[in-house]
């Protein structure tokens, strides 16, 4: 799932089977991610329900969450964005 502009909520039953990668707007989440979380730019915040199966990796958005939020997998901020050069 690609976020790019307005705002989203996934409530506490609700469930993505991959990704979801944001580009822009916001997102909160109290349901299941089951694949990675990718801030590129926007907002999320983690609600106490919320579960990420695989990663969250953070680049130039901003990340709020709840201490009973679970990322299954490893927390990595500071992403980037390869650039190729001519």
């Amino acid at each position: 799932m690609l976020i790019r502009a307005g705002n989203v909520v996934l409530h506490t039953d609700a469930q993505v089977g991959g990704s979801i990668y944001v580009l822009g707007g916001a997102l909160d989440v109290d349901g299941l991610i089951m694949g990675d979380l990718v801030v590129l730019d926007g907002w999320v915040t983690l609600g106490p329900t919320a579960r990420i199966g695989g990663d969250l990796r953070i680049g130039n958005g901003t990340t709020r969450g709840s201490e009973l939020a679970l990322v299954e997998g490893s927390i990595i901020s500071g992403l980037t964005l390869p650039v190729e050069q001519a």
